[in-house]
C-alpha cells in the first residue's frame, strides 16, 4: 500500500511565502498493520520486514494526516522515483545505515 500524507517539518531560513510552502507530502510504502492509538488514531505500516531477525520497521501516521490511501499493483511505483531511490541506496555507505530496537523496530514471534 502506498500511504500520501502531511509529514510535521523542521526547517530554519526564511519563512515561505504562501501557506502551501509549509505542506511536506510524504509516500509511505508497506503493509497495512492496523489502526492504532488512544489519543490520536494512526494508520500503523511495516516498512521492511527482516526473517533472520524476526523484526520490521514501522511508521505511524495519525489518520488527520493522511491523503489517500493506495492499493498497489505491479508498476504503480513511478520508474523515475524507484529509479533515484535505487542509485541513493547504491551510493551509501553500509555503514550510515543502521538497525536496531529504537526508531520503530519491532520483534516479532
Amino acid at each position: 500500500m502506498r500511504v500520501v500524507w502531511l509529514d510535521a517539518s523542521e526547517a530554519s531560513g526564511g519563512l515561505p511565502a504562501a501557506d502551501g510552502g509549509f505542506d511536506t507530502p510524504v509516500w509511505s510504502y508497506g503493509i497495512f498493520l492496523g489502526v492504532k492509538g488512544t489519543r490520536a488514531r494512526s494508520v500503523v505500516v511495516a516498512k521492511e520486514v527482516v526473517l533472520q531477525e524476526r523484526v520490521f520497521h514501522y511508521n505511524v501516521i495519525p489518520i488527520a494526516m493522511v491523503d489517500e490511501v493506495v492499493l498497489l499493483r505491479r508498476g504503480d511505483l513511478d520508474p523515475t522515483v524507484l529509479e533515484e531511490l535505487t542509485r541513493k541506496v547504491e551510493g551509501t555507505p553500509v555503514k550510515r545505515f543502521k538497525t536496531g530496537s529504537k526508531g520503530g523496530w519491532m520483534r516479532w514471534g
